[in-house]
């Protein structure tokens, strides 16, 4: 074994690596450094290698046999020093070849009592967008400068999209995997930043072919939004003017995004997600005005009867019986903060995937949907016949 192998064998292990950074570059290669770190996933302990370009950030999870062999390649071909950090001491690997290896060790005091391996995908420290790194559509939008800075004023931009992304990211595993490209949907998209998120998201970052349709009513968004499009060379990306309750897409649709659509508009986007089977819906729902005024229930009065309590339970009414709906309908459905509710009271995100069913007649099943739940519901809240059920009920 060389003098290389044989201390990444001693110093990177499972139970004592806490982080480790590859730097020096011996090439003009587009990698700057590699940081590894371990992490728990669904199929155990990995080492998580990213790989940061000058504009991107490219993630790779390996064994550790596989790590130490990534490791050993690299020190020979593009980097002079590796800096580790693990539970019990900070080391220093400096290698120019296999068997010239210098190895300098500072041991931890025992009474700080050593580090924590920390295992946990800490997702607020460990953005999918990092600061520092530009990215192509961030700095065409204004978010970042073009050194990668976040622009103070966008910071809650940045932010927002991070979220997004995770909650992309997390409905990764019900999206198909198939020759074809994934097709997206995002009903009314605004100046599209999340589409745009969207796009770089699966293309550059996953390396999967793409097709995105971006809906809004107004026209010169719309015309800025296919304009940014093609100055970034998104190939997959189109914007059109449309409502969703007019639009059809000829064939399938993977995945349905709709931000703030208002009232009964978010409704039209979970008919639409059933009636194309989409594997996965996101929403973050505004305006809920169709059961304001239909809302009764005598034990809630002291609610109901004051404005403002009223509009924010119809709020939690609404998004509850959204969730009933497309739970009886085949989806799983999660309703989960989108960003802090310290920034708006409204945003709060459905996320629903669908569930497989034997035959997978769509028309059968849902003739035999239990609308029992949804029922009773209704019968709480005095709903009658919402617009939701009346337009699922015909798909």
């Amino acid at each position: 074994m060389n003098k290389l192998r044989a201390a990444l064998e001693e110093w990177i292990r499972e139970e004592a690596l806490v982080k480790g950074t590859l730097s020096g570059k011996k090439t003009s290669s587009e990698v700057v450094k590699v940081i590894v770190k371990l992490v728990k996933i669904k199929a155990g302990i990995k080492f998580q290698f990213e790989y940061h370009e000058k504009n991107k950030v490219v993630h790779k999870n390996l064994d550790r046999p596989e790590a130490l062999e990534e490791i050993e390649l690299l020190m020979q071909t593009r980097f002079k020093q590796l800096d580790l950090k693990t539970a019990r001491a900070d080391v220093k690997l400096f290698s120019n070849s296999a068997d010239n290896c210098r190895v300098l060790v500072k041991k931890l005091d025992d009474r700080e009592g050593g580090r924590v391996v920390d295992l946990s995908h800490n997702r607020q420290k460990n953005y999918i967008l990092e600061e520092g790194i530009p990215v192509g559509y961030l700095v065409h939008l204004g978010v970042q400068t073009p050194e990668g800075k976040v622009v103070k004023s966008r910071y809650d931009k940045f932010r927002q999209i991070n979220r997004f992304l995770e909650y992309v990211e997390d409905i990764l595993k019900v999206l198909p995997k198939s020759d074809r490209p994934l097709r997206i949907v995002d009903f009314g998209c605004g100046k599209a930043y999340l589409t745009f998120a969207m796009y770089d998201f699966f293309t550059r970052r996953l390396g999967l072919e793409v097709s995105i349709i971006g809906l809004d009513l107004k026209a010169d968004v719309v015309a800025f939004c296919n304009k940014t499009a093609q100055a970034l060379g998104y190939e997959g990306l189109r914007f059109e003017v449309g409502d969703i309750r007019d639009h059809d897409e000829q064939g399938a649709v993977d995945l349905v995004v709709t931000l703030h659509a208002c009232d009964t508009a978010t409704d039209e986007a979970i008919v639409k997600s059933i009636g194309w089977k989409a594997a996965a819906l996101l929403s973050v729902p505004c305006c809920q005005h169709e059961l304001h005024d239909r809302l009764h229930n005598e034990s809630l009065d002291p609610i109901l009867r004051h404005g403002i309590l009223r509009e924010r339970m119809t709020g939690i009414v609404t998004d509850a019986y959204r969730a009933i709906v497309m739970e009886t309908l085949g989806y799983d459905v999660q309703i989960l903060e989108f960003i802090d509710m310290t920034h708006t009271p409204k945003n709060l995100l459905l996320r629903a995937t669908r569930r497989g069913h034997e035959g997978d007649e769509d028309r059968e099943w849902l003739s035999m949907a239990d609308w029992r739940e949804a029922d009773a519901f209704e019968r709480t809240f005095g709903l009658g016949k919402t617009y939701l059920r009346t337009r699922c009920e015909s798909v």
